[in-house]
């Protein structure tokens, strides 16, 4: 019993290390999108206040957290959007 223990924490253990190698940092472009994007939305008066986190892979946004209701949705959006190099932006915020 205690040697299938340890060879199943040994595999989780394993695999664990495979994935972690699987992530790459994010690319100079999109770090630099990412920072952009960031700036503009705590410029913004109104977006500031919310909960808004931002990733970036190969010039797509993902904008990810809650905001008070549509219209902060669709603002942030649309900031995001106006940002030169920026492909597409996915949305995953949620509404409170």
């Amino acid at each position: 019993m205690m040697k299938k223990r340890l060879c199943l924490w040994s595999l989780v253990g394993l695999l664990g290390l495979c994935l972690a190698g699987c992530t790459t940092a994010p690319s100079g472009a999109d770090q630099s999108l990412k920072n952009e994007v960031l700036h503009r939305l705590n410029a913004d008066d109104l977006i500031r206040r919310e909960v808004v986190g931002v990733t970036v892979e190969q010039g797509v946004i993902t904008l990810i957290g809650t905001v008070s209701d549509e219209a902060l949705r669709l603002r942030a959006i649309s900031i995001a959007q106006g940002i030169t190099g920026v492909q597409k932006v996915e949305d995953r915020l949620l509404r409170k």
